[in-house]
């Protein structure tokens, strides 16, 4: 039931109950809204931000507004290329609403996307400080520190968000990464290894090796990956690419 229809009810409490019907809550201005706003979210999780856009310029034009709204509108922005203006928006809700995690992570994702670490870092710091229990801004803190070098610390954050959500195959994988940059392989194996298939795990050990620049054990790890199967395109690539160069990968 949305907050009008409880202070509705609470006003009308000298009504005998039986001569009371409420209106569904999706018959409601409010319920309608809602509505929409979750079908913003399903687009978007649906990879269709053009869409999404444009429900949610229905929603404008109807004159409803809120924070949340304003978050949907930054993603599909975003989404769709245009980060300079979703980053406008976010950074004008921060002023508004300085304690959003949401928005914070938000701004994290969009430094990310314009390769700004330190900015992207603070942001996820910002977040997760606000909502230790949100597993997406541990993983994101994670990556981010991971991605500027500082192994040991993204360790640590990726551990603490398995600890509130261990379903999490992407924070998984983002873990054992870690592990491997800070020189722990057969941790980062396991830890691989609990989120998928031996194959995968010793592919994925294989990226995290070549990463960091040790090419003949990502070389082993790839043909390992091979030997669990000889139909691994992404290790048969890998391998190749290993013999006819000595570059690594990029970060």
């Amino acid at each position: 039931m949305s907050p009008l229809l409880i202070i509705l009810g609470a006003c009308a409490s000298r009504t005998p109950p039986a001569s009371v019907t409420p209106a569904p809550e999706w018959t409601t201005e409010e319920g309608q809204e809602r509505t929409r706003i979750e079908l913003v979210q399903s687009m978007l999780e649906a990879h269709q931000p053009d869409a999404a856009l444009k429900i949610l310029n229905q929603i404008h034009a109807s004159g409803f507004t809120s924070p949340e709204l304003t978050m949907l509108q930054a993603r599909a922005l975003r989404e769709i290329g245009l980060q300079e203006d979703a980053e406008a928006l976010l950074t004008q809700l921060t002023k508004r609403h300085r304690r959003m995690p949401a928005v914070h992570n938000e701004l994290g994702i969009l430094a990310m996307d314009r390769s700004a670490p330190d900015e992207a870092i603070s942001r996820f710091q910002r977040a997760y400080r606000l909502d230790r229990d949100n597993p997406e801004y541990a993983n994101n803190l994670g990556f981010a520190l991971m991605s500027d070098g500082q192994a040991a610390e993204a360790v640590d954050i990726l551990k603490a968000a398995l600890l509130v959500d261990a379903t999490r195959i992407r924070t998984r994988n983002n873990l054992g990464f870690a592990l491997v940059a800070d020189g722990r392989e057969q941790e980062a194996y396991r830890v691989f290894r609990s989120a998928c298939s031996e194959d995968e795990a010793r592919y994925n050990l294989g990226v995290g090796l070549e990463l960091k620049g040790n090419l003949d054990d990502a070389a082993a790890a790839y043909a390992a990956a091979l030997n669990h199967n000889p139909d691994h395109r992404s290790a048969q690539q890998a391998l190749q690419r290993l013999h006819t160069t000595t570059t690594p990968l990029e970060e």
